[in-house]
C-alpha cells in the first residue's frame, strides 16, 4: 500500500503547476496476485478526475505484465498555503455580514 500511495501521489501533485499539495483522505486496494522477494514492482497511474477540492486517481500495481493489485485513491487538496488567503476569506465573510446588517437580513 505504501508503493501505491506514493506513486498515487507523486503522480498527483505533478498533475498540477505549481505541484499541488495532497493529502490522502481515502486509499483502498483489491490484490489480484502476489510479489516475491526480488521482483521488480511498477505502478502505473491514471488521474482520473481533478477537481476544485478533491482529486481522485487509481492504479495498478505490476509484476511484468501481470497486474498484482488495482489501487484507488481520493486526495485533499490543500489550498490555503498562508495566512493571506484566510484573511481574504475573513474580509468577504465580513463584508457579506456588514451588507446582510444593513439590508436587514
Amino acid at each position: 500500500m505504501t508503493l501505491a500511495d506514493i506513486a498515487l501521489g507523486y503522480t498527483a501533485a505533478a498533475s498540477g503547476d505549481p505541484p499541488l499539495q495532497l493529502t490522502t483522505i481515502n486509499i483502498s486496494a483489491d490484490f489480484a496476485g502476489h510479489a516475491r522477494v526480488g521482483d521488480w514492482l511498477e505502478a502505473r497511474v491514471d488521474i482520473q478526475k481533478i477537481g476544485r477540492r478533491l482529486l481522485f486517481a487509481n492504479a495498478f500495481l505490476m509484476v511484468g505484465s501481470e497486474r498484482i493489485a488495482r489501487v484507488s485513491a481520493v486526495f485533499a487538496r490543500n489550498t490555503v498555503q498562508d495566512g493571506s488567503h484566510r484573511a481574504e476569506i475573513r474580509h468577504q465573510q465580513a463584508t457579506t455580514l456588514a451588507a446582510d446588517t444593513i439590508e436587514g437580513r
